[in-house]
């Protein structure tokens, strides 16, 4: 077996170089499709590229490195968190990376479309799924590798397909990978950023009109969150606000600028209560539910002679959470937080490490 510590490799970056400079890692053939496959029309060809692709074992590592190491391709290597930030910064890298993905999708009976994933055949897609089940945990690599490699909303979309056409594998074995409430919170964040920028650039009589709407969707959608002195705090800054009818708009710039100031701040304020409100209702495991869990954890730890401290260091080094499955055709976005699932992104040793943190579902540089 080769030993998977780069540092002692000749080649410290061999993911990042394959991708770089498009030579060696995988066989001729498969480098061949790579350059060929948007080309074949003929049904041989399709054929042997279908073959080809199926029985390589050793090609997937390289075209989808992720931060685990392979146990079928000993001369592969697991992506280092170095390389991944190279690869992210670099287009194109990241050209030909989303290429080959673009490939493999094909191999599945897959197209590729900016809105949604296209099932194109059928008969392709269930025989890579459930008569080659090989390609179940080659999903799975896929899955880790798009979401590090800063191509979450291409991973998010397969899923979506698999949700929708394999209900049972996704409720059995890709649920995990759905989007995590972190991302939840910075999809509200960027919403919110977008109605401000939106407000600034219409007239004064609009904005009037538009705070009237903000103001009745706040009452609407007030609800406590019993989070100690956060709401005081909120309605503190609420109170000593201008209001609106108090600041004459005509030409001059001071009046303008303390309105504009109000209509941000009010809108901020609105952020805060809808973030608050959309997490409160999206976190399945509440503080009564974490209990329970526990309370089932201990009681298998008791039965099979597991210490306390054995259970805590085991839960602090994995959160190892007990999460039941989805039913059926129930989406599980928007349910965890990223540490509760991030060993379905990095390996068991590399848990700890600082940089295994949520943006590293994102397009961040993570040191």
């Amino acid at each position: 077996m080769k030993n998977y510590d780069q540092s002692k490799q000749n080649d410290e970056k061999p993911n990042f170089n394959f991708h770089k400079f498009q030579k060696n890692g995988v066989r001729s053939k498969i480098h061949q499709h790579i350059k060929n496959w948007q080309n074949y029309q003929d049904v041989n060809e399709l054929n042997q590229f279908y073959q080809d692709l199926e029985y390589d074992h050793s090609f997937i590592q390289w075209i989808f490195p992720n931060f685990f190491n392979s146990m079928f391709n000993s001369e592969s290597y697991r992506l280092t968190i170095e390389e991944r930030n190279l690869m992210i910064n670099d287009d194109e890298i990241m050209q030909f990376y989303f290429q080959n993905y673009k490939m493999f999708l094909k191999f599945l009976g897959i197209e590729w479309d900016k809105e949604e994933l296209i099932l194109k055949n059928q008969k392709q897609f269930n025989k890579c799924l459930h008569i080659n089940t090989h390609n179940q945990l080659r999903l799975k690599r896929v899955f880790a590798s798009l979401s590090v490699l800063g191509k979450r909303e291409e991973a998010i979309k397969l899923l979506d397909l698999i949700f929708k056409q394999e209900n049972k594998l996704y409720r059995t074995e890709y649920y995990l990978y759905e989007q995590v409430l972190e991302e939840n919170k910075q999809k509200i964040i960027q919403n919110n950023e977008t109605q401000i920028n939106d407000q600034k650039n219409i007239n004064p009589n609009k904005q009037s009109e538009n705070n009237d709407n903000i103001k009745t969707n706040q009452k609407i959608d007030s609800q406590n969150i019993n989070h100690e002195g956060t709401d005081q705090k909120k309605e503190s800054n609420e109170k000593s606000l201008p209001q609106p009818n108090s600041l004459e708009v005509g030409n001059d710039n001071g009046s303008k600028q303390k309105l504009d100031q109000y209509y941000e701040s009010e809108n901020q304020i609105q952020s805060h209560k809808t973030q608050d409100n959309l997490l409160a209702k999206n976190a399945d495991i509440t503080i009564k539910e974490e209990s329970q869990i526990q309370s089932k954890q201990n009681k298998v730890h008791q039965q099979y002679g597991v210490s306390n401290n054995n259970q805590k260091q085991k839960e602090s080094k994995y959160s190892d959470y007990y999460v039941q499955q989805p039913e059926k055709n129930q989406k599980f976005q928007y349910k965890l937080r990223f540490d509760q699932v991030k060993n379905n992104y990095v390996q068991g040793d590399l848990l700890e490490k600082k940089w295994v943190i949520f943006e590293l579902l994102t397009e961040q540089q993570c040191e």
